[in-house]
């Protein structure tokens, strides 16, 4: 991985604004404090195609998409927090194209998937 590089430029067509995998996200890769807990993830293809998916962060480093499960071309560009909370202050801005595909971390790492209900 190459260290150092803009997540987004000021010529970026595409932004998203989330705790970026090699931003914020990377700094704080224990995710938020009290788990499980809902939160949002940007996955990005190796065409940089992205989505958006509810997961789950069950554990310290552990993500659950069940959208993704099984598919691994899909990465996790970054995260935000389900209820729109700000735990580590402003999301960082990403733009997709920029992003270092083989260095980005699987949207899941829980041992199995996980879905929360909405009223946990």
């Amino acid at each position: 991985m190459k260290f150092g590089l803009p997540l987004a430029l000021p010529a970026s067509k595409r932004v998203f604004h989330c705790y970026a995998s090699h931003g914020k996200g990377y700094g704080f890769a224990s995710g938020p404090k009290a788990y499980p807990c809902q939160v949002r993830i940007l996955a990005v293809s190796a065409g940089h195609e992205t989505r958006w998916e509810d997961s789950v962060y069950t554990n310290l480093h552990k993500w659950s998409c069940p959208a993704l499960a099984g598919q691994n071309e899909w990465r996790r560009l970054g995260w935000i927090m389900a209820d729109g909370s700000l735990p580590f202050g402003d999301l960082d801005a990403v733009d997709p194209d920029l992003a270092q595909f083989n260095y980005l971390p699987s949207p899941n790492s829980a041992a199995k998937p996980v879905i929360l209900s909405p009223w946990e």
